[in-house]
Formats: structure tokens, C-alpha cells, sequence
């Protein structure tokens, strides 16, 4: 028997949602249904990446993509620093990892395809839209499940493990794709933590990002490395800050809060 689960990003950066149900149901198996629910027209492909079933918000998803692809270039070139970056020093601690942590995050600009457990060949993410209920159904455990299930309680994005599906849920395009003053939401520091104010949320709470996190997750999924044999996941800046470097490279949002800071100019004094 088989664990599918779904690990999704809720309306608050500190809530994460987890739904586990059991499946006899190979990968091939779901897949063949989750194609045929996507027949309509609407495949469109950006670069390496390929975006199913989101007719008029496409252009909104390419936007993203093209968005988050110039965001990383200085955060790529700011990994090979490791420690003697302040921003890097926040939230990984440890240059042993500056090369894992530039692969996972030039995987994302590159859109590198992975082998996962639902093709028999290397695919890159796959974006997929929920726009609404009974639209697009997944069968686990015999059982057809809308996804859009999912999409309930303002998730507005969610990954499918050992999958190339990522999941945009109708909440998403409710957001504003970048922070449009993000200095203003860059918490100060005190006494060696994040100052919290309740708008830090605001940097990374966009399309942009929170498309990044699912990515993430789909390089975190099955690349070989470090990082493979816990997936951890924290999203509140302080707790990220404070994870453990074992766990940090584990973490989603640690790369989401390194990338966001450091395309600002990163508060120094943290240790």
C-alpha cells in the first residue's frame, strides 16, 4: 500500500495542512486519470516548465516564472559565498551545504527535469490549475477525489509528492504576484532574532514565492543529496532562522526566506 500525501501552503505562512490517504493505485494509474481530466485545451509550455489548465491566468503564471527566474540570478551567485554571507548565514549556518543549496536553487531557474515515481522518464514541473470543484479528479484508494478538496480553507498552492504536479488552487491569483514595497516588510533585528511585526509575511506571502516553495519541493522530493531523507517543513521566519543546518536544507521555506532576503539588502548583525 501506498502514502499519498499532500503537503499544501495555506493562507498563513505558519499553517501547514496534511491529508494522507492510502492508495493500491500505481503512479501510472493516477496519472492516466489526472490526463484525462486535463484534455481540454489549454497546455502551454514556458521554458522547461509546462502549465495545464489555466486558460486566462497563463500569462499570469509565465509572468511569475519570468519573475522568480531574475529574482534567483543574484541569490545563485550569492550561495558560493556559504557563510560569509549574512543571509545565507541566517538560515543554512553551514558552508558545507553552499553546493546543494545552489543546486536546488538553479534547479528552479533551469526547470532541471527529475525521475519521479508517476513517468518512467526525467520530467520537468508541471503546473497545474484547479480552477474550480469538479473539475479535476485524482483517483487514491479507488476513490475519485476532486482536488479542488484541496484547494479549501485559502490553500492557494500544494505539490504532489514523487510527482511533476504542482497545484495552483483559485486563492492563488487572489495574491499579488511580488511584494511591491518589499523593504517595508524586512523585519529588523533584535538581539540576535527576527523582529517580528506582523508584515514580515507580506515579503514572501506572493505569487512569486509561494510558486518557488512548490518547486522547491519537487527538487527536495528525490534529488540526491543531503536533503533526501528528511523533508522538514517550518514556515514562520523565526523558526526557520532557528532550524538545525540538517533540517534547514530540508526546508522549503528556508530557501523561500534566504532568496526573499537577499534579493533586499540582508540586515547585518545576525550570527
Amino acid at each position: 500500500m501506498r502514502i499519498l500525501q499532500f503537503s499544501f501552503w495555506a493562507g498563513a505562512l505558519s499553517t501547514l495542512h496534511t491529508v494522507t490517504a492510502q492508495s493500491g493505485k500505481r503512479y501510472s494509474d493516477i496519472k492516466t486519470k489526472l490526463t484525462g481530466s486535463l484534455a481540454s485545451p489549454g497546455v502551454t509550455t514556458h521554458g522547461p516548465y509546462s502549465i495545464y489548465h489555466c486558460h486566462a491566468n497563463t500569462a499570469l503564471v509565465q509572468q511569475d516564472l519570468d519573475l522568480l527566474w531574475a529574482a534567483l540570478l543574484p541569490v545563485i551567485a550569492n550561495t558560493h559565498f556559504g557563510t560569509a554571507s549574512p543571509a545565507y548565514q541566517a538560515f543554512f549556518k553551514d558552508s558545507i551545504y553552499d553546493t546543494f543549496v545552489d543546486e536546488i536553487i538553479s534547479n528552479v531557474t533551469t526547470g532541471a527535469p527529475l525521475l519521479k515515481k508517476n513517468s518512467a522518464t526525467p520530467q520537468s514541473p508541471l503546473i497545474v490549475c484547479i480552477p474550480g470543484p469538479n473539475i479535476l479528479n485524482m483517483t487514491i484508494a479507488g476513490v475519485e477525489t476532486d482536488l479542488y478538496d484541496a484547494c479549501k480553507s485559502g490553500t492557494a498552492a500544494f505539490y504532489q509528492p514523487q510527482t511533476n504536479w504542482i497545484f495552483l488552487c483559485p486563492f492563488f491569483f487572489k495574491l499579488v504576484q511580488q511584494a511591491t514595497t518589499p523593504a517595508a516588510f524586512c523585519p529588523a533585528i533584535t538581539n540576535n532574532q527576527f523582529e517580528e511585526n506582523g508584515q514580515e509575511g507580506k515579503l514572501v506571502q506572493n505569487q512569486m514565492w509561494i510558486l518557488m516553495h512548490e518547486i522547491i519541493h519537487f527538487y527536495l522530493d528525490s534529488s540526491p543529496g543531503p536533503a533526501t531523507s528528511s523533508i522538514y517543513e517550518a514556515y514562520d521566519i523565526n523558526a526557520v532562522f532557528g532550524l538545525a543546518v540538517s533540517d534547514a536544507i530540508s526546508n522549503a521555506q528556508s530557501y523561500i526566506w534566504y532568496s526573499a532576503c537577499k534579493s533586499l539588502a540582508f540586515p547585518v548583525g545576525m550570527s
